[in-house]
């Protein structure tokens, strides 16, 4: 299985309520992966 790389700028935010961040993605992953979470069968990871 050929890995497609995929490149894109963000902004890390921080969660206000906990010790957190997160990356808001510029697409869907759901539509990318076909999952809300890729696992490593998924992701070529």
């Amino acid at each position: 299985m050929k890995t497609e790389v995929i490149q894109f700028s963000a902004v890390i935010k921080q969660d206000g309520n906990m010790n957190a961040a997160f990356v808001e993605f510029p697409f869907s992953t759901e539509k990318l992966f076909g999952t809300k979470r890729p696992g490593k069968d998924q992701s070529g990871v």
